[in-house]
């Protein structure tokens, strides 16, 4: 999948993809489970001030799915491509399985050394 001969920003794309990916496998791998282990894969993929945004919300709803609810055929659909409009802007898309509508977030990542950081989603 990576390729010595890319450019810095297409490896660092690649780079966020794959963390946006296996964040969002832990997760809602997790939340199908039991929801304990949550917060620290929270901790694990965001920034401190947005973890702690998210929790100080009263929340009805997923932010990282856009939705109260989800089942296990939300990661078959899972879609995530960089913006073309911000360097830290990744779009993350799945099919809803109860409406067949597209769910769209926008999510901001910072860069941490050669990690990135999940640090806000537009509209929350």
């Amino acid at each position: 999948i990576i390729n010595s001969q890319e450019k810095p920003e297409e490896l660092r794309n690649k780079l966020a993809i794959k963390m946006l990916k296996e964040f969002y496998v832990e997760y809602l791998g997790e939340q199908e489970k039991s929801h304990n282990n949550a917060d620290s894969i929270l901790k694990k993929y965001c920034t401190s001030s947005f973890y702690k945004k998210i929790k100080s919300e009263e929340l009805d709803y997923d932010p990282f799915i856009n939705a109260q609810d989800f089942d296990n055929e939300l990661l078959k659909t899972l879609m995530i491509i960089k913006s073309t409009q911000n360097k830290n802007l990744y779009i993350v898309s799945y099919v809803s399985s109860y409406d067949k509508e597209k769910v769209i977030m926008k999510l901001i990542l910072i860069e941490n050394g050669t990690d990135f950081k999940i640090d806000n989603i537009l509209g929350f």
